[in-house]
């Protein structure tokens, strides 16, 4: 199954690291399937990480199951164990979090 992880990149395009979102519940990385979630997650994020001079994108991914996926990732970057929540789109809590975010406006 393709999977798309979104990224935070620098003001230079350059990869900062898997975009997370700091919530009460503690860091949570919403793991896409769905393209339509993936569009409004990108359309809310971008106004968010403008506003700090960062971008948003994602790179897919391909694994058999989330775990797998999941497996992969912390192969990657170890420091996330433990400190990052995994979440499918298909979540409520994720469609909770993509209302959430859509709200955001930055201040100037």
């Amino acid at each position: 199954m393709k999977y798309h992880v979104p990224l935070s990149f620098d003001d230079q395009y350059e990869i900062t690291g898997i975009s997370t979102l700091y919530t009460s519940l503690g860091q949570v990385t919403i793991i896409f399937t769905n393209p339509d979630k993936l569009q409004r997650f990108y359309r809310a994020a971008e106004r968010m990480m403008a506003a700090g001079g960062s971008k948003i994108g994602s790179v897919e991914m391909e694994a058999a199951s989330m775990a797998e996926l999941v497996k992969n990732l912390l192969e990657m970057d170890p420091s996330m164990a433990g400190a990052v929540t995994f979440l499918p789109d298909s979540d409520p809590l994720a469609d909770q979090l993509l209302d959430s975010l859509s709200q955001f406006q930055p201040t100037t």
